[in-house]
Formats: C-alpha cells, sequence, structure tokens
C-alpha cells in the first residue's frame, strides 16, 4: 500500500493539529513588532513559521497530506494550487482542501471522537487544527491496521485489497 504513494513521488509531512490562542497571540505580537525590530529568538521564530499564522506553507502541507493519503487509499483529490506571499489562497482553494478531507474521511476509517470536516471559510485556528487532526487521524489509523497487516503475515496470503 505504502508503495503507491512513495511511487508517487509524494511524501508524508507530519500535521499541526495542536495551534493554540497563545500562538495567535504571539503571532500578532511578533507580527506588531515587524521583523527589522524582533531579537534574535524572535526572528527564529518568525523564520521558523509562526504556528499561530495560517499561511501557504501550511496548505501545500494540508494538501500535501491529502495527495498522500489519497494515494494510498485510492480517493482522487484535488492537487494544491500556486500560493506564495504574494498570491494568497482563494476561497474555492479553502473548498478544494475541506472536499479532499471529506473524500479521505469517508474513504477509510476515523476515530469515533474525530470531529467532522469543517465548513468554509476555514477563519479560525480551531477549524484548521481539525483539518490537520482528521488527516493525522486517518493516517495514525491507516498505519496501525498496516503494521498489524505485517504482524500477521497476512501479505503472505496472496490477497489483494485496502486495509
Amino acid at each position: 500500500m505504502y508503495q503507491r504513494a512513495q511511487a508517487s513521488g509524494i511524501n508524508w509531512i507530519s500535521p499541526v493539529y495542536d495551534r493554540k490562542q497563545s500562538d495567535l497571540d504571539y503571532a500578532k505580537a511578533i507580527l506588531k513588532i515587524g521583523y527589522d525590530n524582533l531579537n534574535g529568538d524572535q526572528k527564529v521564530d518568525f523564520l521558523r513559521g509562526l504556528k499561530g499564522c495560517f499561511n501557504y506553507t501550511d496548505m501545500y502541507r494540508i494538501f500535501q497530506d491529502c495527495m498522500y493519503l489519497g494515494a494510498l487509499l485510492g480517493v482522487e483529490v484535488t492537487s494544491a494550487g500556486e500560493w506564495d506571499t504574494g498570491h494568497p489562497a482563494k476561497q474555492r482553494d479553502y473548498m478544494n482542501m475541506c472536499k479532499n478531507v471529506s473524500a479521505l474521511r469517508e474513504a477509510y476509517f476515523v476515530y469515533s471522537n474525530t470531529e467532522p470536516t469543517p465548513n468554509v471559510p476555514i477563519n479560525s485556528w480551531q477549524k484548521v487544527n481539525v483539518i490537520e487532526k482528521i488527516l493525522y487521524d486517518i493516517f495514525a489509523i491507516f498505519q496501525a491496521n498496516y503494521n498489524a497487516m505485517k504482524y500477521t503475515g497476512e501479505q503472505y496470503a496472496g490477497g489483494i485489497g485496502i486495509l
């Protein structure tokens, strides 16, 4: 199963689903100070990517993880748009992101406490956390099932299918 995702050249990137209000508050404070006035530690934080800011690198991670899971599960998902600092994501990008997550959620298992896919607009850190946690849950369950299959020797039984 993993071979399909690896053959597609897509890698899994660990989702970020532990954002807090304090992350947003810190990001606001850093942005208010301005890059030129930041101290050394603040500049490192800024360049590493502020967890309280949702930017194009977060969008790429979410879309890449959707593509990875889509390849694993045989689910067709929409690929990422083209974003950078001068070209922000559009509403259709957020809609595609939610459609991808919903399609993956419907195609495989999630935990009983996994929240439903949030609706557009994706305008809070809580909604972004939910999206990335859904992806993480699907991946974690798939990985656990795959490892259990290897442990039992099921892959040597000649069966083909999804876990």
